[in-house]
This record gives C-alpha cells, structure tokens and sequence, in this order.
C-alpha cells in the first residue's frame, strides 16, 4: 500500500503541485483552522511537524505563522519539491507511523489529508505514532474526507492520484 502511494504521488509530482499552489488562499475556513493550530503550537515552544506536507505549502505556511516546522512525506519527489520551493526550510522523507524522532519531539502536529490513503486497520498506527511524537497537550490538525455516515468509514473512492478512503471521526 505505501509503495503504492508512494509512486502515484511521485508520478504526478508537477501536475499535484499545480493544482494545490495557493491551497489556503482561497479558503478562509483553512486558514482560520490552521492560524488557531499555530497559535497553539506556539505556546509549546518547539519544533511543529506538517506530516504528509506534499510540495511544503502549508509548511511554509505554517513558518509564516511564526513556527518552527519540519514537513514530512512519504514521497521523495514531493519532498524534493519541496526543498526546492522552500529552500530555507526542512523537509525530509519520512513514514507518519514511523517517524525517526524522539518521543514527545512535536510541540504539534498537522495532517492535512495524509491519512486519507490510509485503509482503517492501519489508522491505528499512524495515531499511535502522533500520540508519541507529541509534546504533552500538544494540538493536532488532522483533515481527511468524511464519510457521510459511521457506516461508511473506510470506504474506498477513486482519488485523482491513488485509491483513498472516506474516514469517519465516529466509526461505527
């Protein structure tokens, strides 16, 4: 499932980071969620982690906002990107249920539809793994596609990249 996701996004690398350039521009109900997050990310005084950050423009967002960020994705390609648009920040690529970090390393943690690639039996250990990344009351933005029903978490739908899932925050 990774490698699948992994090379459908590094496929579409240039086309992903067209379409989505300026993401926050035109939302005002994003960039009130993600200027709230920072705010509170910001009293924990530390180092912010964008997980699944694609091409870096929410990361760089988020540094505009006054944090101190690190974005992570699974692709190479987008992190690539990524350096490349933002030279003066830090990406890397990295697993969202595996990151090579310490406990308690993230004064908060953003995940903006990251998980959505994700079937629901492994939901579990991509939480477990922000329950371990986090700074004790650390805040978290995770956004993902609802589901319009409990009954239909873990649905598949046909994503423009590769298979995504609708997700439920009350499963059923």
């Amino acid at each position: 499932m990774i490698d699948d996701v992994r090379d459908s996004y590094d496929a579409s690398v240039d086309l992903y980071t067209e379409v989505n350039r300026g993401g926050l521009d035109n939302d005002r109900l994003r960039r009130e969620w993600t200027a709230e997050f920072a705010k509170q990310a910001a009293v924990g005084d530390g180092l912010v982690a964008d997980l699944g950050c694609g091409p870096g423009f929410v990361t760089n967002h988020l540094a505009q906002l006054g944090l101190n960020v690190v974005g992570y994705d699974i692709t190479p390609a987008m992190v690539l990107k990524a350096q490349r648009l933002f030279p003066e920040l830090t990406f890397e690529v990295g697993d969202i249920t595996a990151l090579a970090v310490a406990d308690s390393a993230f004064a908060g943690v953003m995940s903006r539809y990251s998980l959505i690639h994700m079937p629901v039996d492994a939901l579990d250990n991509a939480f477990s793994e922000f329950a371990r990344v986090f700074k004790p009351g650390a805040p978290a933005l995770v956004s993902f596609f609802a589901a319009n029903s409990a009954e239909r978490h873990g649905s598949p739908f046909d994503h423009k990249v590769t298979t995504a899932y609708e997700l439920s925050p009350t499963p059923s």
